[in-house]
């Protein structure tokens, strides 16, 4: 009987120090994302999601590194995507990302096939420990249905990354079919 009273009287203490424990090591819910680099890009902690209404365009991942040279801003008007090159990469900053800032990178992909003249509307919806940001673009598949998979990279610099820490509250990116170009 004395076991039953004192597994009883420390089960309560064994599940608040678990509790304790994974609060320290970051592993209890509503903990930021966080992307650091390393040999390889990690991630851990609370990502959000991603949702798209077009089955030919797909996240592949989310990183921590600088925008390309050469990099284009992505447009924010709906009435003027940015045409995307059949069968090449795409670099695109969004909110005025500069060439060489540390930066959050979106990659997708465009499939093979995918239908030609189809805007796309992404919203990013992120949240920093700062504050948070919704950044709207719109992009055009190609002028003819690629032939192969085009691989694009979307690059945000917040001003709360660093070259080896980015911290992410949440985030969500929505990717939308138009009906028409312009018609988002």
């Amino acid at each position: 009987m004395p076991r039953r009273f004192l597994a009883s009287r420390t089960a309560p203490a064994a599940w608040i120090a678990a509790v304790a424990a994974l609060a320290v090591a970051g592993l209890v819910v509503g903990a930021p994302l966080k992307i650091t680099k390393g040999v390889a890009e990690r991630g851990a902690g609370t990502y959000v999601g991603f949702t798209t209404t077009a089955s030919y365009w797909t996240f592949v991942k989310l990183a921590n590194g600088v925008v390309a040279a050469g990099a284009g801003a992505a447009s924010t008007a709906n009435a003027t995507p940015t045409i995307l090159p059949g069968n090449a990469t795409s670099d695109l900053t969004l909110g005025g990302a500069a060439s060489g800032a540390t930066a959050i990178i979106w990659t997708f992909t465009l499939a093979a096939g995918a239908p030609a003249k189809t805007e796309l509307r992404l919203t990013f919806n992120l949240s920093f420990p700062a504050g948070t940001t919704v950044l709207i673009v719109y992009l055009e598949t190609p002028i003819t249905s690629p032939t192969s998979a085009e691989t694009v990279r979307l690059y945000d610099a917040p001003g709360s990354v660093t070259p080896t820490v980015a911290t992410i509250t949440s985030l969500t990116v929505a990717t939308h079919a138009c009906p028409s170009i312009g018609g988002c």
